[in-house]
């Protein structure tokens, strides 16, 4: 998705806790000459590197992280966002699990339902709303039936500014 944000933002930090998706991709976009810049960082030990961001989305992240880290790690998203600033989680939608392969399931720990996306998000900002996907389609539809959940919350009620 790096590609398609880029058209809308003026540049991205990305960030993986595994070196070698990091390697990856600067060697990918270092081809194309993009305005990215890659980090290596545990986003459930520390907070990003860097001035405040304006946003952070994080596409298949949320289902991978235990209950127990989750609010760590959105802890350590809001400590690097600013006061105004967007945040875009997706996630697998947990009503489509019984469709899912069995590596799938082993992988996924934490998915949410379009409910419980939408709780977490409102307890880091002041605003969360909730997209459905299916297939290459995102609409505000019945959540049960998506395959995919897109949440975004604006607003970060866990702002601090740094002095």
């Amino acid at each position: 998705g790096t590609k398609i944000v880029l058209q809308t933002v003026g540049k991205i930090r990305g960030i993986d806790f595994d070196p070698l998706f990091i390697e990856y991709a600067r060697k990918q976009y270092s081809k194309e000459n993009l305005k990215c810049s890659f980090s290596i960082v545990d986003i459930t030990k520390r907070v990003p590197p860097g001035e405040p961001y304006d946003g952070a989305y994080a596409l298949d992240l949320i289902e991978h992280i235990s209950l127990n880290e989750e609010d760590k790690v959105m802890t350590n998203i809001c400590a690097a966002l600013t006061r105004h600033a967007v945040c875009i989680i997706g996630t697998p939608n947990i009503n489509a699990h019984t469709y899912a392969s069995p590596d799938s399931i082993a992988a996924h720990i934490n998915l949410k339902s379009a409910d419980t996306l939408k709780e977490l998000l409102e307890s880091y900002f002041y605003n969360a709303f909730i997209f459905s996907m299916n297939d290459e389609m995102v609409h505000t539809g019945f959540n049960p039936l998506a395959h995919y959940l897109i949440g975004v919350g604006v607003g970060n009620k866990k702002y601090r500014k740094i002095k």
